[in-house]
């Protein structure tokens, strides 16, 4: 029995977390003055980017450049309850508009709950998307060998490529399903810029270009590495266990494909000649700043008020 299953039987803790839950929603509809120091139709006036956080895509780091750039303006998106309409949650609507009356002029968000092909553009039809993609077959390797090394997950490899949710997963984080011509039309039709993994910087400097917001500051330390590749290495060699990855990833392969050959070429052209230079620029200063400031408002913001409310409200103490 979970928290909220455990609090329903006496219907207390459940009561004050809807009631939470619902005066949020409801201040943010009516509009209500209470401490707030700007109209909200400006808050809906700033333009926000979205990070859609696939597993072992460099998702880390591209979260702690989020966090260095907009500080408190930056959210590390959670669900804020259950939502008894759907088997599979995503960061949607009303998760949104929750945030937003403790992050008042949110500029960005993350998280491995983002998906652009969720109802999150009912609250905001302005959310501009981005992602990164990685090789289906390394990404896949790296994710086992991360549930190993540090989630301690003891299931041999040919068990736990069986599992639904470790299979295609850059398919199920774009359409919700894996249906691998969905999640290139949600790239096509919602998806501002995708950057790949292996041309990493090249793919932070069009992703700066791209940006509809200005203060992107994409210089970076790479973070969540592994301190050793050994697990990886014995899967990517096996020709049994590659077979594994190759049949358990079909539809990513494909997606890849498209983002490799077609996707990412037109970004490049559209970017122009000067990518190269920039490219050799960026990595000759790339030296993180380190925005004190910042990151530590958007650390005390997100550990000491949102994470606890967002916890109490969803029962979900564990994240």
């Amino acid at each position: 029995m979970d928290f909220a299953d455990s609090v329903d039987c006496n219907g207390r803790a459940s009561g004050i977390a809807d009631w939470i839950y619902e005066t949020l929603i409801t201040m943010r509809r009516r509009h209500l003055p209470l401490q707030m120091p700007f109209p909200i139709k400006t808050i809906r006036a700033i333009a926000m980017i979205a990070f859609i956080h696939i597993e072992k895509t460099a998702g880390n780091t591209v979260t702690s450049i989020l966090r260095r750039s907009f500080g408190p303006l930056h959210c590390d998106a959670r669900i804020w309850r259950k939502q008894p309409t759907t088997k599979t949650k995503w960061f949607g609507k009303y998760d949104l508009e929750c945030t937003r009356w403790i992050y008042w002029k949110l500029k960005s968000i993350a998280g491995h709950l983002v998906m652009p092909g969720s109802n999150l553009l009912e609250a905001d039809p302005n959310v501009w998307f981005f992602a990164f993609l990685r090789d289906p077959i390394e990404r896949c390797a790296s994710h086992y060998q991360f549930q190993v090394q540090k989630m301690g997950v003891k299931t041999p490899f040919e068990e736990w490529i069986e599992t639904p949710g470790f299979r295609n997963v850059q398919t199920q984080r774009l359409a919700g399903e894996v249906n691998v011509d969905q999640a290139i039309k949600v790239l096509d039709e919602r998806v501002g810029f995708v950057g790949l993994v292996e041309e990493f910087d090249e793919s932070l400097v069009m992703l700066r270009n791209a940006c509809p917001l200005n203060g992107l500051d994409i210089r970076y330390s790479p973070t969540n590495v592994a301190e050793n590749s050994q697990i990886k290495h014995r899967l990517l060699l096996n020709p049994k266990t590659r077979q594994l990855l190759e049949d358990a990833n079909e539809s990513d392969l494909s997606l890849y494909d498209y983002v490799k050959n077609d996707v990412f070429p037109q970004q490049k052209e559209e970017y122009g000649s000067d990518l190269i230079p920039d490219v050799r620029i960026f990595r000759s200063k790339n030296s993180p700043a380190i925005a004190v400031g910042r990151r530590f408002s958007g650390a005390m913001l997100r550990h000491a008020i949102y994470r606890p409310l967002v916890r109490f409200c969803s029962g979900s103490w564990w994240y």
